[in-house]
């Protein structure tokens, strides 16, 4: 959980400090409405990650059934990334940090917490990188992102309050334009 929250975590006198992001990817073993109604759409995970401090943790929840399966005119026929040059590239990003890109336009609302902000920061600051390294995005492009990244957090809010917590109530997230 400190890794998670502070990007770094002690064992002893040492403290180790994170590197890289952490991403989850699986499947569910039902249907989705099936899965919707009778528990959450964490219940997958393993019992051992069934804690809501640590799911409160999770910045963002992107179902995959709102992504495009693979097409065969998704691939090219001619050079793409070496994915060498992409690897290096985005590990580099990494000393960039646009979680203060969203104040240039727009102020969050009273609804988040704390970890909310820091949750919707985080994401636009990964966006940001991955579609506009420099840091130039437009103020339209910047509310997208600011939109979908008040999304995926209110995604896992939600199936925390549906997890049982008053705790987790608030989740009419909003933004100030």
């Amino acid at each position: 959980k400190d890794y998670m929250e502070a990007g770094s975590f002690s064992r002893g006198r040492e403290e180790l400090v994170a590197e890289a992001s952490i991403v989850f990817n699986g499947n569910i073993n039902q249907p989705v409405d099936v899965l919707v109604r009778t528990g959450t759409l964490f219940r997958p995970l393993p019992e051992e990650m069934q804690d809501m401090a640590l799911i409160d943790r999770l910045h963002f929840y992107l179902p995959g059934w709102e992504i495009p399966k693979m097409q065969n005119e998704f691939f090219t026929d001619h050079y793409g990334f070496v994915i060498d040059y992409l690897a290096e590239a985005l590990r580099e990003l990494r000393k960039r940090n646009y979680t203060e890109v969203i104040d240039r336009h727009f102020g969050l609302g009273n609804q988040l917490n704390t970890r909310d902000a820091k949750a919707v920061r985080r994401t636009m600051s990964g966006l940001v990188k991955i579609l506009h390294p420099a840091g130039d995005a437009a103020r339209d492009e910047l509310q997208e992102y600011l939109e979908l990244a008040l999304e995926g957090r209110r995604r896992v809010k939600e199936q925390l309050k549906k997890m049982g917590s008053f705790e987790y109530y608030h989740t009419s997230f909003s933004y100030i334009d």
